[in-house]
């Protein structure tokens, strides 16, 4: 055996070895994209001393190892910054999540958003938040992501560790918290839904800052959901206003239609037939043909009129207070579902005419029962000398004190409108205490706008502050 030391030895022995073409060997690997093609030697490189060739790799594979093991003792390493994969391409339609004033889509995978903060209480105090902010979150495996629509406000961000990121939209920043990552993307428009906020928590900071960035490349804002054109937007979101056409109590139809429900806004509005209910509400999932979205209704108020409960009614009740109703679309049918129980709404915005009530010309009523938000203001056996007549252009009506009319007309929203009104000027004496007859009508008939209903041959009137007469015909 040669001595180890003995370098001229060793030439000779790997001399004596045939030397394979290294050349050839790495052209092979370039033409199947392994390695960048190197030019050919020239004959004198290619015929440099081997055991020269044999030291080099050596000596390159020693300073990688020691240069390894360097960044591994560095404990000041950076956190990798840009994100391993790319944004996820859309496979269909988007996901639709509604809640405030804001409706925004998600592309990829359908995901299911649940409405509010991931914690309780809140990461962000929602006082210091813009009113009405759409605010989800969705579990992305062991990590929690939380939307926000417009996107979360900040006093500042002076001494906050933060950077940019460049989304496809444009360029964002990625503010770098004690526990979470959250992507901002802020145009400084005045269009309260054209900003948002991704925090991501609950992974390692790295792993907060790609799911974060990822996430915020599936947004949809409102008017990316406009060019992608208004057909498929429509189709991704409940708002509007909507009339009862048919439901179902366990599989059985119910007689009545005509219900109002109004959803706009974050806000809803509905009546049962007798009683008024408003709340807020937040919708998650795509409400379409085929993709069934879930809608929760918050914080409901309603009148608390006695009445005699009816199929309708009972309908209405159990799917609206139910926690979470299943809504499913389908053009301008809307089916909401729960309980047991189905309603099936078209939109009035597919009306032709403005109106969505009942054919009001031609017709007389007389007042059956007046209420003041839960007060009974007029009973039944006192109600019959009140009449109402609508012509084809005028309203003329009697308040138990002064005769009064004017034009009516009814908006392209449903609403009856009056313009033009006079009435006779006779002071009025309280009978009893409360709220009196005439300023329940008087209040309703000089409203800016009059809601109408049509609920088993009657009609009701009502405007926004409670006050309802509930009429039925002559």
């Amino acid at each position: 055996m040669p001595d180890p030391l003995d370098f001229d030895g060793a030439r000779r022995a790997l001399d004596d070895v045939p030397a394979p073409d290294l050349w050839a060997d790495a052209s092979q690997r370039a033409e199947a994209g392994a390695v960048v093609p190197l030019p050919a030697a020239s004959g004198d490189r290619a015929r440099r001393p081997r055991w020269l060739v044999a030291v080099g790799v050596a000596a390159v594979a020693v300073l990688a190892v020691g240069t390894a093991a360097a960044l591994l003792a560095d404990d000041d390493q950076s956190v990798e910054t840009t994100p391993t994969t790319e944004p996820p391409a859309a496979t269909g339609d988007p996901t639709m999540v509604t809640g405030g004033v804001c409706t925004v889509g998600i592309t990829g995978d359908p995901i299911v958003m649940d409405p509010g903060p991931a914690a309780d209480p809140p990461r962000f105090d929602p006082s210091g938040q813009p009113a009405n902010q759409l605010v989800a979150h969705t579990m992305l495996g062991s990590q929690v992501a939380e939307l926000h629509v417009p996107g979360v406000v900040l006093t500042d961000l002076v001494g906050e560790r933060v950077e940019d990121v460049e989304l496809e939209r444009g360029t964002a920043s990625v503010w770098f918290g004690p526990d979470f990552v959250q992507v901002r993307w802020f145009t400084g428009g005045q269009e309260p839904c054209e900003s948002f906020t991704v925090t991501v928590s609950g992974g390692s900071e790295d792993a907060n800052r790609h799911a974060a960035v990822d996430f915020a490349e599936r947004i949809l804002l409102p008017s990316d959901l406009r060019d992608m054109g208004t057909s498929q937007f429509a189709l991704g979101t409940i708002e509007g206003e909507w009339q009862l056409e048919s439901s179902e109590v366990d599989g059985a139809p119910t007689e009545g239609d005509g219900l109002v429900f109004t959803l706009a806004d974050g806000e809803a509005t509905w009546t049962d037939g007798c009683n008024t209910f408003a709340g807020g509400y937040a919708q998650t999932g795509s409400a379409d043909a085929t993709d069934l979205a879930v809608v929760t209704f918050t914080d409901v108020t309603s009148t608390d009129v006695g009445c005699s409960t009816n199929p309708t009614a009972q309908a209405v009740q159990q799917v609206m207070g139910a926690d979470q109703v299943d809504v499913s679309r389908d053009g301008d049918l809307l089916v909401l579902s729960a309980n047991g129980a189905s309603l099936t709404l078209r939109s009035l915005a597919a009306d032709d005419g403005p109106s969505a009530g009942p054919e009001l010309a031609g017709t007389e009523w007389r007042v059956a029962a007046l209420y003041h938000g839960d007060e009974l203001v007029l009973p039944r056996p006192a109600a019959g000398e009140l009449a109402f007549s609508f012509g084809e252009s005028r309203v003329a009506w009697d308040d138990g004190c002064n005769s009064a009319g004017g034009t009516w007309s009814v908006d392209g929203d449903g609403y009856i409108v009056i313009t033009d009104a006079v009435s006779t000027a006779i002071g009025c004496v309280d009978v009893g205490e409360g709220t009196q007859v005439w300023e329940v009508i008087g209040a309703v008939m000089q409203a800016d706008r009059i809601y109408m209903d049509e609920m088993g041959g009657q009609l009701e009137l009502s405007d926004t502050e409670g006050n309802h007469l509930v009429l039925e015909p002559v």
